[in-house]
Formats: C-alpha cells, structure tokens, sequence
C-alpha cells in the first residue's frame, strides 16, 4: 500500500502524512478484525478425526463442533496464532518505510501487507480487501 503527499520538513509538520494515515489504517486493523472466524468443512473434519486420540473434554469439544463451535471460534485464536487462523483470513503488515531523514516529512510512504486467504464460504461471500475495511490510503 502506498500513501502520497507533499512531504514537508518536521519543523513544520503539515497534518495527515502519509506515515500518519497508513499507521492509523494498521491500528484500524488491528482494532477492528475485518475478517470473520468460520470452521470449514476441512477444519472440522480434522478436528472430528482427531477427537478420539483426545483426552475426554478435548473429545467432548472436538467430536460436537455443531455444539461447541461458537465457543471455540474466539478460544482458537488465543491459544496460539496457528490456531486461530484456521478459522480466518490473516492479514501481516510486514514492511514500513518513508523518508531516510529524521527531519524529513515524506512524500510517499509505503506499507507491506501479507494476506493469507482461506476459501471462501458456500454462501457466497466473497474476501473483502483491506483497503474496504480503513481509511483512504492514497492521495
């Protein structure tokens, strides 16, 4: 992502730089998941054929997805990050930069953002793309 402007010096900072508005669109972000937690259908089979091999409240959970699933959608996320993203497109920022000088307001910022997609549902919907979720990112 990029975000442009006429840059400037820092004595002088002119509001909603281009560093500014691609670091309130990652806040944004990271406040406001845009994607939804869901079970695909392999994601429960995987867990329904792991729930024997499970001790007796993990088998209780695993083998009731039609049950317990709503409680695990939020738990899964917090256990580790590998789990939680079996049930949601992930987003990474990656890479940040701007200007070279400590005193120099940039005129183009740039912003590394690594998406990792998982199917869409049956239902028909469809990824949406960051740039829906925050702010204006370009000028």
């Amino acid at each position: 992502m990029t975000a442009r402007s006429n840059g400037g010096h820092s004595a002088a900072p002119t509001k909603h730089t281009p560093v500014e508005r691609l670091a309130a669109f990652v806040t944004d972000i990271e406040k406001h998941k845009p994607f939804r937690r869901k079970f695909l259908p392999e994601v429960s089979a995987m867990f329904k054929r792991l729930s024997p091999y499970a001790p007796f409240g993990l088998k209780l959970v695993m083998g009731n997805l039609w049950l317990f699933g709503p409680l695990m959608k939020p738990v899964l996320g917090s256990i580790s990050a590998q789990a939680g993203a079996m049930l949601q497109t992930t987003i990474a920022f990656t890479m940040q930069s701007g200007s070279d000088a400590y005193n120099v307001l940039p005129q183009e910022a740039t912003l590394g953002v690594n998406l990792r997609f998982i199917p869409p549902s049956r239902h028909g919907r469809k990824p949406i793309h960051p740039a829906q979720t925050g702010g204006e990112t370009r000028s």
